[in-house]
Order: C-alpha cells, then sequence, then structure tokens
C-alpha cells in the first residue's frame, strides 16, 4: 500500500475487548483499516497464510497471555471465533485482560535483527535448529519458540528441507522429513535426534540420505507369467516377442507392409501377456457384471498389487488403514472401444485411470496418496520417483508403486505405424547401428517401497536401494 493506514475510535463489537483489540492486531498484521475487518470473516479469505497466522498467534499470545498456537486458529477460524476462543482460555485461567487501547498506530513490519548468539546453555542441536528457523522465516533468534511444533512457526516442506539438509550435513547421518512433521514440538524434535542412536554398521552408511528400500515386488511380462520366469528368460536371452494373438485383434485385417496405406500397421508383431481375460473378482469384492466392463489394465494391477504385498510380507489385515500411498503408471486404455457397446454405471469407472490407483487404497483402505500417472513411456518411472518424493516428505509409511499397459484392439499399432515409429520387422535392436524402431509390448509390474532407514528398522527384507530419482523435460528439443 502506498500509505500506512490510520485507525481512529472503537470497533463496536458484540463479543467484548478482546474481539475489538483482536480487530485491531488483525488490521495491524494485514493492513486495512480496522472497519474493514468482518469479524464473522474466515481468515483464509483474508489472506492470512502460515507465515501471518504464525505472527497473529505471536501477538495475540503477548497481548493476552494465553497458550495460543497457529493451528489453534483453524479450530474457530474467523476473528469473533478466535476472541471467544482466547476468552473461553483466559476464563480458565481466571485471567482479566487489561482493557484494549482505544487507538492503535500500526507502523509497516520490519524483520527483527538476526542475532548470531544462541541462548546460554543450548545443545549444539538446538542451536543448529533455532539458528536454521530463524534464518528461514527471518526471524531473531529469540523469536524462534521451541516448544512451538513445525507447522506453528509456518514451516513449509521447502524450508523443511532446506533446515534438515543442514542437519544431516552438520549430524553425519540422515534425517527424514517424516520425523520433524510428526514431532508436536521442536524441543521433542531435538530430543529425539539427541537420543537417536548410531546407524547400525553398512546399513545407511554408505547410501544417500533419503534413499528408499525395495522391499517387494510382482510383475507380468510377455512370455513370464511372474519374476522367476521373468529372469530365467533374461538369462537364456529369451525373445517373447511374436505376432499379435487371435484372442486380441485380426492382424491380418490391419497388416499393410506399406506404411503409406491409411488406416493400417506394417507390423504384425508385439510383446503379450497371457490370460489378461481371467480374474476373481470376488476375491477383491467386485460383481462379475462390474468386472467385465472393466478395463482389464485394473484388474490385473488389482492382481499385481497385491502380489507385490504379499512378497513384501504385508498381508492385508497389516494394511487396514495403513499409511501407503499409490502410484501407478498408466494410459487411457483401449479397453473402452470394446465396452462402449456395453453402457453401464460401471462403464466410466471401469474406464479411467484415475480409478484404477484409488481401487487399491479402497480394497485394502490405505490411507495416503494414490495417484494414476500418465507421461507416456516413463510413466512407471515416474510413478517410482512420485512414491519415493512422497515416502521423504512424509506423506505416507509405506508406497506401492508401478505401472501397467495392455493393447486390446489395434489402436496402439495403427497410430505408431502413422508415426512411422514401429519396426517394420518387428523386433527392437536397441544401440544397434540396424535400429529401425520399437515393437509395442505389454506387462504389468509394481514394487513396494520404503524409506532406507525404516526398512533396516523394520527388519523388512530388502531386495534394491533407490539412491536418488528425478524428472525433467527438456523443453524445446528435437522432439515434443
Amino acid at each position: 500500500r502506498a500509505t500506512e493506514p490510520e485507525f481512529s475510535g472503537a470497533v463496536p463489537s458484540s463479543s467484548g475487548p478482546v474481539l475489538d483489540r483482536l480487530t485491531f492486531l488483525l488490521a495491524d498484521l494485514l493492513y486495512l483499516p480496522a472497519e474493514k475487518i468482518d469479524p464473522d470473516q474466515p481468515f483464509v479469505e483474508m489472506g492470512l497464510d502460515s507465515i501471518l497466522a504464525v505472527e497473529l498467534a505471536r501477538k495475540t499470545q503477548s497481548e493476552f497471555g494465553v497458550n495460543l498456537r497457529a493451528t489453534r486458529l483453524y479450530e474457530r477460524p474467523t476473528p469473533r471465533g478466535l476472541a471467544d476462543l482466547i476468552n473461553e482460555d483466559i476464563a480458565a485461567q481466571q485471567v482479566v485482560p487489561a482493557a484494549p487501547a482505544a487507538v492503535v498506530q500500526p507502523v509497516a513490519p520490519v524483520s527483527p535483527p538476526f542475532s548470531s548468539e544462541p541462548p546460554a546453555g543450548e545443545s549444539e542441536i538446538a542451536r543448529v535448529v533455532r539458528t536454521a528457523i530463524a534464518r528461514e522465516l527471518s526471524l531473531s533468534l529469540g523469536d524462534v519458540d521451541l516448544s512451538f511444533g513445525p507447522l506453528d512457526l509456518g514451516l513449509d516442506h521447502v524450508v523443511a528441507r532446506r533446515l534438515l539438509a543442514e542437519l544431516t550435513e552438520r549430524l553425519g547421518r540422515h534425517i527424514d522429513e517424516a520425523s520433524l512433521f510428526r514431532a508436536e514440538s521442536l524441543d521433542q524434535f531435538i530430543a529425539s535426534l539427541e537420543v537417536a542412536p548410531p546407524p547400525r554398521a553398512g546399513a545407511t552408511a554408505t547410501h544417500r540420505p533419503g534413499a528408499v528400500a525395495v522391499i517387494g515386488m510382482s510383475g507380468r511380462f510377455p512370455g513370464a507369467d511372474d519374476l522367476d520366469a521373468f529372469w530365467h528368460n533374461l538369462e537364456r536371452g529369451i525373445d517373447s516377442v511374436g505376432p499379435v494373438p487371435a484372442s486380441r485383434f485380426a492382424i491380418d485385417a490391419w497388416y499393410d507392409p506399406d506404411p503409406a496405406v491409411p488406416n493400417r500397421t506394417y507390423c504384425r508383431d508385439g510383446g503379450f501377456l497371457k490370460g489378461v481375460e481371467d480374474f476373481d473378482p470376488r476375491f477383491f469384492g467386485i460383481t462379475p457384471a462390474e468386472a467385465r466392463i472393466m478395463d482389464p489394465q485394473q484388474r490385473l494391477f488389482l492382481e499385481t498389487a497385491w502380489l507385490a504385498l504379499e512378497d513384501a510380507g504385508l498381508p492385508d489385515h497389516d494394511l487396514d488403514g495403513a499409511s501407503c500411498a499409490v502410484f501407478v503408471g498408466c494410459g487411457q486404455g483401449d479397453y473402452a472401444q470394446r465396452a462402449a457397446k456395453r453402457m453401464s454405471a460401471q462403464f466410466g469407472m471401469g474406464n479411467v485411470g484415475s480409478v484404477l490407483a484409488a481401487r487399491i487404497a479402497y480394497h485394502l483402505n490405505l490411507r495416503g496418496p494414490a495417484v494414476a500417472v500418465d507421461t507416456a513411456c516413463s510413466s512407471s518411472l515416474v510413478a517410482v520417483h512420485l512414491a519415493c518424493q512422497s515416502l521423504r516428505a512424509g506423506e505416507c509409511d509405506t508406497a506401492l508403486a508401478g505401472g501397467v499397459a495392455l493393447m486390446t484392439t489395434p489402436s496402439m499399432h495403427l497410430l505408431t505405424s502413422h508415426a512411422r515409429m514401429l519396426s517394420p520387422d518387428g523386433r527392437c535392436k536397441t544401440f544397434d547401428a540396424s535400429a529401425n524402431g520399437f515393437v509395442p509390448a505389454e506387462g504389468v509390474g509394481a514394487v513396494v517401497l520404503k524409506l532406507l532407514d525404516k526398512a533396516v528398522a523394520d527388519g523388512d527384507r530388502i531386495i534394491g536401494v533407490i539412491e536418488a530419482s528425478g524428472i525433467n523435460q527438456d523443453g524445446r528439443s528435437n522432439g515434443l
């Protein structure tokens, strides 16, 4: 604002001096005339973000002598509601508040001076935490109240990650974000760091902070109904690509060796799963009628996710209500083209990707993000990356990630042929001078993930470790 607002007179109120004084505090904080503060307007609509909420809580504590954390503003999300809450706290303490001043002249907020001197007798860990928070939030060291929780102080995930990176470097051991946001106060968080035992020998010493353990997995691929068969085929160099099976679609009716012929494919081959029509709907609490119209991609991933969790030693009764995320790489299936003639109430739910991830969470009663990811060829890898990020952010304790792709119509062959992407001889020749295109194929796979430190502490079987991952779009390069 160009000019500093002026306040004069008392604000009429039916809630007494506390609401009057609170109104002036809000007006000062938001640079508004006092008469513009509606006592029944939610704080969010006024523009009170998490940082300003912390400042209001601090001013309110100082003004009324009550223990008011920022999160309590959301219990009573209007000025009148907050005034009632303060009055209740004052009554409980049998404290009479001082009479409000008639006029308040606000001044523009100024970042408090930063002091490099920590309070006397403070531990090294507490000093690092206090100093880092003061720097990130532009507070003086004395204004960082370690009895507050991270959310009460206005710490978001960006600030938290910078703080934890500094602590990790100073202390020489990984500190996950979940441990920070689980703590009721920073004092409690600091105490957990000071009493935490050193990491087990060989468990995490050679791994990067935030490393993620794979503790279970399952998959089906062309020519391999499970992972053992898949490894067997890889070891022996078995080629699982072949002509399109008649059970999918009649490839002869769609084939033409001339790439210029419209609505035809010049490739007859692909990698196909067996038995995709097989499914036990009752096991998953799904009616046979719904299962028949459901995209087989949903059915396959349900089965594979169950087997991956079973491989991780997590039976369904252990997962009920568990903090477990689901990230699934999947594109829009083509089964809707076949099922559209049987339109029903279940058609929509059974043929959209978003429901694919949700079915897992619903069936197993999992509490955490449930996200379907479509970034084309990279979908499954992006799903794993997002699952790792979710674990590091403390959004879940366990994550299920993977992907599924099926071809029930000739759509994929036709589209990729028109783009001249397929190999005319039906064989991929990766990193070879004779490479002339790729071959469409199917598959489904899932991995169960935990932060490595937690997996070690829980005694999980660790199949592999994901040290790091990343995602990126390279902008305007040689192709979209």
